[in-house]
């Protein structure tokens, strides 16, 4: 849910994944919900195979989370490069 950037962060000398939520879907308090629930989430999880998440927030009617940037190819490239007709059902 969202569309991710990479950003340079405010006041630290790196760089970060930032997440955000359409201004039209921020304007639906179950989207709203939603998002802040992943974020509060994902905030407490810790592994090293689990990107962490460092802040959430609001700008411009934007929400936005604040996480670990990992360099790479990201998940949609490669379910779309392993499964160019679509996962199997019994796979999902």
């Amino acid at each position: 849910m969202g569309e991710v950037y990479l950003a340079q962060h405010p006041r630290l000398p790196k760089q970060v994944a930032l997440k955000t939520l359409p201004v039209e879907w921020s304007a639906d308090e179950e989207y709203r919900a939603r998002f802040t629930r992943e974020a509060d989430l994902a905030s407490t999880l810790w592994h090293p195979n689990i990107v962490g998440v460092y802040d959430r927030g609001e700008a411009d009617s934007h929400l936005w989370i604040s996480m670990d940037y990992v360099d790479g190819v990201d998940a949609s490239r490669l379910l779309a490069d392993r499964f160019p007709a679509g996962m199997p059902t019994e796979d999902v």
